[in-house]
């Protein structure tokens, strides 16, 4: 986990702004993916959550390296997205997931997070750096999802 969610994540933010800046280009985007369980303490997912919550310090400290040179780093935070994985939880461990705890009501959907990374690449961000969008249908402001 370490190196798939915190070192891969840095290498590939390092030579994507490496390149970046080999090519002299006056503007560039970089978003990096968290999860929401980085937010909050989840029993039997530490190591997760911690490299999760590492993704914020990755991207805050890219985020002040790059922006003089007009770069901007954030990250998304997705919350229980419709994917299999995450469907095949909800079936084998039900009791542990609850949908009446996320504010929304529901589970969200992979295109939800691709909208999200399209507006936090797009020139309507060129002022936003170092910041984590939490796209989770809420339920990090509430009690949480999971028991």
């Amino acid at each position: 986990m370490l190196d798939v969610n915190l070192c891969g994540l840095f290498l590939l933010s390092q030579r994507v702004a490496n390149a970046m800046l080999d090519a002299d280009v006056d503007s560039g985007r970089i978003v990096n993916i968290s999860s929401v369980v980085g937010h909050v303490g989840v029993p039997a997912m530490t190591v997760y959550s911690g490299t999760k919550a590492g993704v914020y310090g990755i991207t805050w400290g890219l985020a002040a390296e790059l922006s003089p040179h007009g770069i901007t780093v954030n990250s998304i935070s997705p919350g229980m997205i419709r994917v299999g994985r995450i469907e095949n939880l909800m079936e084998e461990k039900d009791e542990l997931y609850d949908l009446d705890r996320i504010p929304v009501g529901r589970l969200g959907d992979p295109e939800e997070i691709a909208d999200a990374c399209v507006f936090l690449a797009s020139n309507r961000t060129k002022y936003v750096t170092g910041e984590d969008l939490r796209v989770d249908g809420g339920v990090a402001i509430t009690a949480g999802l999971y028991r």
